[in-house]
């Protein structure tokens, strides 16, 4: 299983920082300031799942900490209204996975 990806990456037409994954896989780190000081030696706890080099699945930790959250986020260059006007649409988006992983647990 691979377990050792970047959390960002320089864009160097954009002059910004991308995240690889997205937005809310968490850093292997829990120190905001450490993560905002050095993006770029960020590791991520995304993973994936190979055999025989095919790539079977992958995911990711999900942040828990709202200070880690946004220090994502500002490495990102998404301010608070941004996020806030956002966060809506990424909470129906947690509920239906939540969901969904719960029915595929019932249905077993």
């Amino acid at each position: 299983m691979g377990d050792r990806f970047s959390m960002f990456e320089w864009d160097e037409k954009e002059q910004r920082w991308q995240s690889l994954h997205h937005p809310f896989t968490a850093p292997t780190t829990e120190d905001a300031e450490a993560l905002i000081s050095n993006p770029g030696a960020a590791l991520s706890r995304a993973y994936d799942l190979v055999l025989n080099g095919i790539e079977l699945g992958g995911g990711s930790i999900r942040i828990h900490s709202a200070k880690l959250q946004r220090a994502v986020f500002q490495i990102l260059g998404i301010g608070q209204a941004e996020a806030e006007e956002n966060l809506p649409t990424c909470s129906r988006h947690f509920a239906t996975a939540v969901l969904l992983t719960r029915c595929g647990i019932w249905l077993r």
